[in-house]
């Protein structure tokens, strides 16, 4: 009788190692998939930027068309790359999903003074 208590504590012992050894792994995988996630949008972002800087460049400072289209074809291969990345790329920025640093970044002037105290 003694042998099967010690048997029967050791199974349980075991299932309660097989749980949390399940959840261990599982909470591996979804910090993986976060990280590959923001991995994913700082790669978007960076492609985003430099297509801004190239249209900033062409449209204010005469800059060449080729880098705007170099710039799009790269983003263009990064979504069809990465689908799911295309709705973090499409939101706007009044959409209330981007932090205030994500919309000081894209508008810096957004939400300075105006320093000739016009209302604009």
């Amino acid at each position: 009788m003694g042998e099967e208590i010690a048997v029967g504590l050791l199974d349980k012992v075991k299932a309660q190692a097989e749980q949390v050894a399940a959840k261990a792994q599982q909470g591996v995988a979804q910090g993986q998939a976060k990280l590959d996630q923001m991995q994913t949008k700082r790669q978007g972002d960076a492609l985003l930027a430099r297509l801004g800087s190239a249209l900033y460049a062409k449209e204010r400072r005469g800059g060449p068309q080729k880098a705007v289209d170099d710039a799009l074809a790269a983003l263009d291969g990064f979504v069809a790359a990465n689908p799911d990345a295309a709705a973090m790329l499409q939101r706007p920025l009044d959409s209330g999903d981007h932090t205030e640093q994500e919309k000081t970044v894209a508008d810096p002037l957004a939400n300075r003074e105006n320093p000739t105290g016009e209302s604009s």
